[in-house]
This record gives C-alpha cells, structure tokens and sequence, in this order.
C-alpha cells in the first residue's frame, strides 16, 4: 500500500503560509516502529532544541484548490489515470 497515495503542490500550515510544499498523502496508514515514534515524541516535547523553531500553531484550515490538480499513483473508482507509479 506504500505505492498508492495521491500527490499535489500546495503551501505551508504556518504562516507564512509559502507555497514551496509538495504534500504526498498515502491511501493507508504507514506503519512504524516504537523506536520511530519515540523520537518522534521527544521532537514534539521538544527534545531537540536546535532543529526546533517556532510552536507550529495554529494550523491553516484547508484552502481551495484553485487551480492545482492532484495526482493519484492507482487507478480510482472514479476513473482516475494511472500514472504507472507501480510498474517495476
């Protein structure tokens, strides 16, 4: 399931709110190891100073989309194009 998830370009939760993002949303949850999640919680408790900036909140509701498009690495129900990210 790591090979489908829709891609698109968009901007930042935080202001300044720079449209320099490229989000990639996976069609399933990934898995992860209790040690990945460990330091993932010591960099939210603020375990390390030095990479941390600024408390990201709050964060940006969902904007239109505008012109952007989304692309789809399966085959939708809703007939979506297969972009051939899972041929090997």
């Amino acid at each position: 399931k790591t090979k489908e998830f829709w891609m698109y370009e968009g901007s930042e939760t935080v202001e300044p709110f720079r449209e320099t993002v490229q989000w990639l949303v996976f069609r399933s949850a990934l898995p992860i190891s209790s040690y990945q999640l460990d330091r993932l919680r010591e960099v939210r408790s603020g375990g390390y100073d030095e990479e941390r900036e600024t408390p990201m909140e709050p964060i940006r509701p969902p904007q239109p989309p505008n012109s952007r498009s989304v692309v789809c690495s399966f085959r939708s129900a809703a007939g979506a194009p297969d972009l051939g990210f899972n041929k090997q």
